[in-house]
């Protein structure tokens, strides 16, 4: 026996000597042995941490696991180790590392708690209980066991499983934060919002400072509808742990529910940065800037919401509103179509799809969306009114009338199929018939922004401009972002010659749509009217800019200036026209005749000979001018 024992290392050499009879004996020296092992597991951690350092993540695997052979209750070794195994190396090395470490030390319980870890992260919750169950076979007092245990079977929906080993784990280890924290999960899971707020609290006296328990605590506020609560105690467990994802996110939700937005901004975005598809992070930024009126931004963040995964119906429903909002009707469809769930709801998604088709000018879509619709819910009335608005933009009136009367049969208050109505008979020319028909429209609902304004275009239509202007300002009243209406408002004022309202409604047209090509434009020949020439000539390039291949729009203005007795710059509108694009040939006229009028003869006979040879018609009106000119000079 005596040759078997010195045949081991030397480290069991120092520990034992040999009588004077021969025999050996252990050498009782606890200081010395635990120096020994101390200073092993000082070398290891150093050089574990230096791989991990430079990120050799299974250098550092190595050391770590010297250090837990000769001390499994080492819990910074097994943080590290857990940390290294979820997050820098695949899973199946992760567990391969954990089962050959067992091989050796089948006793080794954080070894298994690790291995159920990585087994639980990689989804493989049935083979995170084979080895928990192992587990506590060799070790059922160990309450890390217990504990994860606990976890595993919460993760897999078994849990009266996990209360029992929670249950199982208070009488082990009563004094152990950790086995609470997992006594508030279970709470959660059982969505036992009091209860869990009554643990959490009773837990604060083994531990004051656990950002975890603060978590907790304010996850089971938030849900309890205790949002102030909720908030303060997040901020808490923020200021403890200023990465800790869970806390980020909820602080955000409780202060979006307590409407304190700019908190709830700088939280959400916060956990943002260190997972931007986190849970429903991206919506609830999107519903914060929606509530600040950045709606471009808002649209930006469901955008990557959609792109991350599921959303609830009324996520989905209030998404697409956002995205409709900002214009992007593609983008709403694609929502809508995540609606569908083969209900009879499915009529007003369908119908809603329908609406958005028709924005985009999809008339064959929208038509094939409605009539899904009204095969789905065949008296649905708003999907009968949606076709009818398809047919007037069709041209098909009496097709159109036709839906509008079933969509009425159905519901005799659908204000929109009045609408209708009112517009067929409208671009029918029978003014009388559209305007009893806007007027029941409006009885249902005066305030309605769709009646009124068509009731502006049927005033148009009978040269009426203050009654029209009335019924644009009070669409805008109900709608200030109805483009049109302010556009035809501002066309009103300046036909008119009440020039200062028409400026001032242009320019609330361009808060609107601040791209709006024709609003620039308008404010143009508005401002020459009223000879202020400089801002004219910036309105003006604003539109060209905007929309550079208009030629009618550089004759119209300069036009604008020649009435104004601003003939040489009216020359230099149109000659930017021919150098904005060679093809503008009635831009080209127009350089021609204005030279020949101010006596620039050279330069009308350049044109004449270019019109010669690119718009022969035009070079014929232009010689007839000239020649007119020639014989009233000769006369």
């Amino acid at each position: 026996m005596a040759d078997t024992i010195t045949s081991k290392t030397s480290f069991v050499k120092k520990f034992f000597r040999k009588n004077e009879d021969g025999t050996w004996f252990f050498v009782w020296n606890a200081h010395q042995i635990d120096k020994e092992i101390h200073d092993a597991i000082e070398r290891s951690i150093a050089a574990a941490v230096s791989a991990a350092s430079d990120a050799h993540w299974h250098e550092s695997l190595s050391h770590y696991r010297k250090v837990l052979l000769l001390d499994e209750n080492n819990e910074n070794a097994a943080s590290a180790i857990r940390d290294i195994l979820l997050n820098h190396v695949d899973a199946k090395n992760g567990i391969a590392f954990c089962i050959d470490i067992l091989k050796s030390r089948k006793d080794l319980v954080p070894m298994y708690v690790l291995l159920s870890t990585v087994y639980r992260a990689a989804g493989h919750t049935d083979k995170a209980q084979k080895a928990m169950k192992r587990c506590i076979e060799v070790n059922g007092q160990s309450w890390q066991a217990l504990c994860e245990l606990a976890a595993v079977q919460l993760q897999s929906g078994m849990i009266t499983d996990a209360e029992k080993s929670v249950a199982s784990a208070l009488k082990t280890a009563p004094d152990v934060i950790q086995v609470h924290l997992v006594h508030v999960a279970v709470a959660l899971q059982k969505k036992e919002w009091e209860k869990a707020i009554d643990i959490a609290k009773a837990a604060f006296r083994f531990d004051m400072k656990n950002p975890a328990l603060f978590t907790q605590l304010g996850i089971a506020q938030y849900n309890a509808g205790k949002f102030t609560d909720a908030y303060f105690t997040l901020a808490e467990a923020i200021a403890l742990n200023g990465t800790n994802l869970q806390a980020l996110y909820y602080a955000g939700l409780s202060a979006y529910k307590s409407k304190n937005y700019k908190e709830s901004l700088r939280f959400l975005k916060l956990a943002e940065a260190i997972d931007s598809s986190y849970d429903y992070v991206q919506y609830y930024l999107a519903a914060v800037y929606a509530l600040q009126q950045q709606y471009e931004q808002a649209a930006q963040h469901i955008t990557k919401q959609m792109s991350n995964g599921d959303m609830t119906k009324e996520m989905l429903d209030y998404a697409g509103k956002i995205l409709e909002f900002v214009g992007d009707y593609q983008g709403g469809i694609a929502l809508q179509y995540k609606l569908l769930d083969g209900s009879n709801d499915d009529a007003a998604t369908y119908t809603r799809i329908g609406d958005l088709e028709m924005r985009l000018g999809n008339l064959i879509d929208a038509h094939s969306a409605y009539t899904a619709a009204t095969n789905k819910v065949p008296r649905f009335a708003r999907a009968h009114s949606g076709l009818g608005d398809v047919y007037v933009k069709q041209a098909k009136m009496d097709e159109a009338m036709q839906e509008y009367h079933i969509a009425i049969e159905c519901d005799a208050t659908l204000f929109s199929a009045y609408v209708g109505l009112a517009d067929a008979y409208r671009l029918l020319g029978d003014t009388t018939e559209a305007l009893r028909y806007i007027k029941i429209a409006i009885d249902i609902d005066a305030k309605n922004p769709d009646a009124m304004f068509m009731y502006g275009l049927i005033m148009e239509s009978l040269d009426k401009s203050n009654e029209a202007i009335s019924a644009y300002t009070m669409t805008l009243r109900f709608k200030p972002t109805n483009e049109e209406a302010c556009f035809r408002r501002a066309c009103l004022y300046e036909r008119n010659g009440d020039y200062a309202k028409a400026i001032q409604s242009f320019k609330n047209v361009l808060v609107i749509n601040p791209r709006s090509a024709e609003a620039y434009f308008h404010l143009a020949t508005t401002q020459v009217a009223i000879a202020r020439f400089n801002a004219a000539h910036d309105s003006f390039q604003e539109a060209v800019r905007l929309l550079p291949d208009s030629e009618a729009m550089y004759i119209g203005f300069g036009m604008a200036m020649e009435r104004a007795f601003q003939r040489e710059k009216a020359l230099d509108v149109y000659k930017q026209a021919v150098q904005q694009n060679d093809s503008f040939v009635n831009a080209l006229y127009q350089v021609g005749r204005l030279s020949h009028e101010l006596g620039y003869i050279s330069y009308t006979m350049d044109v004449q000979e270019k019109l010669d040879f690119t718009a022969p018609e035009l070079a014929r009106k232009l010689r007839i001018l000239r020649e007119q000119t020639e014989m009233m000079r000769s006369a």
